[in-house]
């Protein structure tokens, strides 16, 4: 017993007691304390406070044994749990806790202690659904007797019924115990329990028993379960019998429709039942073989042909083996005194004990065959090519399907009679529904023609469907020469069209597909096979013919034709990749197998159709390797989409057209002779795979090198492919948000300049028409915002999400255009644009060098700004104080065309939307001395080119100088010397070379300055605030800022916003408490934000906050302060 386990070893089935489990679990225990105590013992102390070493021999060997006996002691616990009637799933709970053993987890010894205590239960008392009650050993638990069926029985339960219908069943110790004897199990009185079990098992022609709609293959299984049955409605008077348990047998079938011969090779006669009683029981004899009415030999449920067969069954049970060279039948079995004489007449008396075991054959019931070779079955059944069928009229079918004719032959009367009585035939409709099958077949059937090909267009009828076919096979063909495409006539039609094709396979085949399938097919067929919403299973199907035509028989004549119509199949399937693949590699195979001229090579996204290079192509490339002849940039656009090794990007799906225009573009710059390839030694192979999976063809090719196996250039197109979309990745991202923008302005200014096409120049040519009409003659358009986004906007639909976008990528569309705007942002900071704010407009030739760097722009776009607000201060710009700034703008080293063109429309800019002073004037203290003087001379020359000085431009220089720290009297120093004592002599067409400045005239304004200055002093300061005195300016610089590079004063408005967006009226507060004022605190804060971040810190409207991608670091910024 405590080895039962380790017999068991991987047994998870039946049940187990608990003294196997326990001894088991003993040995186990034994083993492991063994292992443990040699483990200590053999451990040496480890030096120092480190945990004592075990030698490595007993820790391998207790680490073998517990996974040696891992599998049976978690068998053994699972039908241990059988034993109890629980599930061996919860032998997990045992599992798991080793796992948590594994990571240390004190809760597992709470969970295998609980598992334990699961085996401690007891079993169930009785067989359970898991099997017998599992037995210690063989004096605990004796064997118990079977049920047998004796002849005794069966002549007592003859009188019960006078059709003879029935069968006594008696209990017998004729057998060795089995464990079945319902005598002896315990629970209720057996012998009454089998009184309620009448009528409950039926036996079966085929030798097997049912019970309560359950088929059983032994009778013992068939009582216990009727038992169990009988058991639940035991408590139950009205459900208590008292007759005996009996077996409900279906009448013999008719014998006199068999003939009886005499086979060889059984040592025994078959014996049927008694002419008195056909259908009573036949004792089994001392080996428990029953013969049944068939001349079959019943052991154990099962029917054997002979009786060497039963008997071999029967020691494979019982585990004997026997020596049956000399064996002899029963005398039971051979008596033949009660045998009918139908049977006396053809199967002679045995011998008895003196007749020898090879003279003596058993009954066979011979085959009833018709003239068609269909057989008659004793179940009923027709049977032909070794398949049964339900119907005669089945077998009919196959059996023309199989002889590629349908001659419909009536069935034989001698069948149909002989099996009158025994089977009720059904109507035609009952058999074409239970086939599943809508046609009716009327009167006789006409010959099924033999399978051929139909090139030419042929009218043709299938069913009622008559139709118009051609490149098509047609007509019944034997098993070996038939195929997936052959439409056969002779096949059901459906009523209904599978138009959803929901009943194909992956392989569909004319005569596997349903009826339904197959009117849907013919359909297609009779319809011109254009339908693009027809499933893609029935254009495969048509497909099947055309390759097998092509390329398996590879007709010439029919190739052209077949060409053609894959061709114009691809053109309305080809969405569809599987076909796609398979259609283009069909057309390549054919030009390759039939010498036919290959169309350009054109590239596109179906170039790559199958998981190497297309043999079109590889053909194509390999005879220009082998001629010596460079790669364009066309066949190399192939090459690399072609390539498996060569990934292509979503940029470049999406964006196809535009990449190949770019791809010719760059791959011309940079191999303008093409890319020459050296030859491979790998030779040219290629076999065609069919769709259909029926057949496979090898092409013969010429000498040509595998451009497959050649790696050169593959890194250089792989280089261009990247470059290529990392160019396009902007148009993509813009088309995968709103596709709706493709052809449209945005899209075609986002495309790269060498990408850019006809249609893309033609939509920037008509824009920039639009948004210069109203330049002035020295090429400047002043334009609102609103009216600019409009124009731009004006191919598609104006939303706000749209202006939005445009807004943003603004400066992609005017650079793509060709046209310049100021204020840009780009070269320097600006306003925020409002859709009253006026756009300086100027047409550009060539792309305007960047600023970065270059302090000459820098220091000359300043002085641009202060010449302006000089310019201003009397509140009138006239044209020459503008041409003035430009003027001074061309005596300015370090610039070019472009620069003072773009300065040039920033000053006319500057003057719609003038500028901040305090934010001017910091930039104007950040330049060298000498460019601040260049900037004060300019301004000087803006205030005297309307040759009339004002006192508010006076105050206002003087403000500027105070500003800079310079003394005042410079002021009148330079207006009297006219502003040309840092500049050469230039000339204005305001005032001629000769002029000079009035001293008496200067003295005059210098006094009503003073006294103006005395009188507005206050007023200005209310006016200007922006201009703060040197002191003032010192005194801001010297506070501790918050933020690097702002002043504490505009730091503390910055920091107030970064705690929460205020109100326009709370701002006011804020910049008042600081001596700010809302605007020029605005305007410094986003110039400074423009330096630091590259955008603007404040949106300015009805409520002022930082843009929200800004707040995060400028409260950072705010709290290191």
């Amino acid at each position: 017993m405590m080895f039962m386990a380790l017999r068991r070893y991987r047994d998870f089935r039946g049940r187990a007691s608990l003294g196997e489990f326990w001894s088991f679990a003993g040995l186990s225990a034994i083993i492991f304390l063994v292992l443990t105590t040699l483990l200590i013992a053999g451990s040496k102390p480890q030096v120092g406070n480190g945990a004592p070493s075990a030698p490595p021999g007993w820790v391998f060997a207790y680490i073998i044994w517990w996974f040696a006996s891992a599998t049976p002691w978690f068998a053994v616990q699972v039908r241990r749990l059988h034993d109890q009637g629980r599930s061996g799933r919860w032998v997990l709970i045992n599992v798991a806790a080793y796992a948590m053993m594994g990571f240390g987890n004190s809760f597992a010894l709470l969970l295998y202690a609980f598992s334990m205590l699961l085996m401690l239960l007891p079993g169930e008392k009785g067989e359970n659904r898991y099997g017998l009650v599992p037995s210690s050993d063989d004096k605990k638990h004796d064997r118990k007797r079977p049920v047998s069926v004796t002849d005794s029985a069966a002549t007592e339960g003859a009188g019960d019924s006078g059709k003879n219908d029935v069968q006594h069943v008696a209990i017998s110790s004729a057998f060795p115990n089995d464990g079945h004897d319902l005598s002896l199990r315990k629970g209720p009185d057996m012998a009454d329990l089998a009184g309620d079990m009448q009528g409950l098992i039926e036996n079966r022609p085929d030798g097997r028993f049912a019970c309560f709609g359950y088929s059983f293959s032994t009778f013992d299984q068939a009582v216990r379960f009727a038992e169990r049955k009988v058991r639940g409605s035991a408590g139950s008077p009205s459900n208590a019998r008292t007759e005996p348990l009996r077996v409900i047998a279906p009448p013999m079938p008719d014998l006199e429709r068999f003939d009886l011969q005499k086979p060889s090779l059984s040592p025994l006669t078959a014996r049927p039942r008694s002419p008195e009683n056909p259908t009573a029981a036949v004792s089994p004899d001392e080996n428990g073989i029953v013969v049944n009415a068939n001349g079959r030999f019943v052991f154990g449920g099962y029917a054997f042909s002979n009786y060497d067969q039963a008997l071999k069954y029967r020691d494979r049970l019982t585990g004997k083996a026997r020596d049956r060279t000399d064996l002899k039948p029963p005398e039971s079995m051979s008596r033949t005194s009660d045998i009918p004489a139908r049977i006396a007449s053809v199967v002679p008396e045995s011998s008895g004990a003196s007749g020898s075991s090879d003279e003596e054959e058993p009954v066979r019931l011979a085959r009833l065959e018709d003239e068609n070779g269909i057989i008659a079955q004793a179940d009923g059944r027709f049977k032909y090519g070794g398949y049964s069928f339900t119907t005669h009229d089945q077998a009919l079918r196959y059996r023309a399907r199989l002889n590629g004719t349908l001659e419909h032959t009536k069935r034989p009367a001698a069948i149909i009679s002989s099996l009158a009585g025994r089977f009720n035939p059904r109507s035609s409709s009952d058999q074409s529904q239970a086939s599943g099958f809508s046609g009716e077949v009327r009167g006789e059937r006409k010959a099924t023609p033999s399978a051929r090909w139909i090139a030419d267009a042929t009218d043709i009828t299938v069913g009622d469907i008559s139709l118009r076919v051609e490149m098509l096979y047609f007509g019944a063909a034997t098993r070996s020469e038939g195929h997936r495409a052959l439409v056969n006539p002779a096949m059901a039609i459906g009523r209904q069209a599978d138009s959803l094709g929901a009943s194909l396979s992956y392989w569909p085949s004319y005569d596997d597909i349903s009826p339904e399938a197959r009117r849907a097919y013919l359909e297609w067929l009779a319809s011109g096979r254009r339908n693009p919403a027809t499933p893609i299973g029935y254009i495969f199907l048509y497909f099947y013919g055309l390759e097998r035509r092509l390329i398996d028989e590879r007709s010439v004549d029919d190739a052209p034709a077949i060409m053609a119509e894959v061709d114009a199949l691809l053109t309305v399937y080809g969405s569809n990749g599987s076909f796609q693949n398979y259609a283009r590699a069909l057309i390549e195979t054919a030009e390759i197998l039939f010498d036919r001229p290959a169309p350009p090579l054109k590239a596109s996204l179906s170039t790559r159709y199958s998981w190497e290079i297309p043999i079109g192509l590889r053909v194509h490339l390999g005879k220009k390797v082998r001629d010596g002849t460079p790669i364009d940039a066309e066949d190399a656009l192939c090459w690399a989409l072609a390539h498996p090794n060569l990934s292509t990007r979503t940029a470049i799906t999406r964006c196809f057209e535009p990449f190949r225009t770019l791809w010719h573009a760059r791959y011309a710059n940079a191999y303008p002779k093409g890319i020459k390839v050296r030859s491979s030694k790998s030779r040219l192979h290629h076999s065609y795979r069919s769709a259909s999976a029926e057949f496979n063809a090898n092409v013969q090719l010429d000498d040509l090198p595998d451009i497959g196996a050649i790696n050169g250039p593959i890194s250089k197109l792989q280089s261009l492919l990247d470059e290529c979309t990392q160019a396009l990745d902007p148009l993509s991202r813009l088309l995968g948000r709103s596709p709706e923008e493709e052809g449209g302005l945005l899209a075609a200014a986002l495309h790269p300049e060498d990408a850019r096409g006809e249609a893309e120049r033609g939509t920037f040519e008509e824009a920039r028409v639009r948004l210069l009409s109203g330049a002035s003659g020295a090429g400047f358009a002043s334009i609102k915002y609103d009216d600019l986004l409009s124009i731009l906007l004006a191919d598609g639909q104006v939303s706000s999400e749209r202006r939005s976008l445009y807004a943003r990528r603004l400066p992609d569309i005017l650079d793509a255009m060709e046209v310049g705007y100021e204020p840009d942002r780009r070269f320097g900071p600006a306003v925020t644009f409002a859709p009253d704010t006026t756009i300086c407009l100027f047409a550009r030739t060539v792309a305007t060098q960047p600023v970065e760097g270059r302090q000459a722009y820098k220091s000359a776009r300043i002085m641009v700004e202060i010449a302006v607000l000089a310019a201003m201060a009397d509140s009138v710009v006239v044209d020459a104080e503008q041409q003035s700034i430009v003027t001074d703008l061309a005596a300015i080293a370090g610039l070019d065309d472009q620069d003072r063109q773009r300065l040039a429309a920033h000053s006319i800019a500057l003057i719609a939307n003038p500028p901040k002073l305090r934010a001017s004037t910091k930039r104007l203290l950040d330049l060298p001395e000498e460019e601040k003087d260049l900037a004060l001379a300019s301004a000087v020359h803006a205030i005297l080119a309307d040759q009339r000085v004002t006192p508010m431009e006076v105050r206002f220089l003087e403000s500027l100088y105070k500003a800079l720290g310079r003394p005042q009297d410079d002021v009148y120093t330079r207006l009297h010397a006219g502003g040309t004592q840092t500049q050469p002599e230039r000339k204005s067409p305001s005032r001629s070379a000769g002029s000079s400045v009035d001293v008496e005239r200067l003295a005059r304004l210098q006094e009503e300055t003073a006294s103006v200055s005395a009188m507005l002093a206050g007023i200005f300061r209310e006016e200007e605030p922006e201009v703060a005195p040197a002191s003032s300016i010192v005194a801001v610089i010297g506070e501790a800022p918050l933020f690097d590079g702002l002043d504490a004063a505009h730091g503390r408005v910055l920091h107030g916003l970064a705690q929460e967006p205020l109100e326009a009226d709370a701002f006011e507060a804020l910049c008042r408490n600081n001596l700010l004022l809302p605007g020029g605190a605005i305007e410094t804060i986003n110039d400074w934000a423009f330096d630091i971040f590259d955008d603007l810190a404040i949106e300015d409207d009805d409520l002022v906050s930082i843009q929200p991608h800004l707040v995060q670091t400028i409260q950072s910024m705010s709290q290191a302060a």
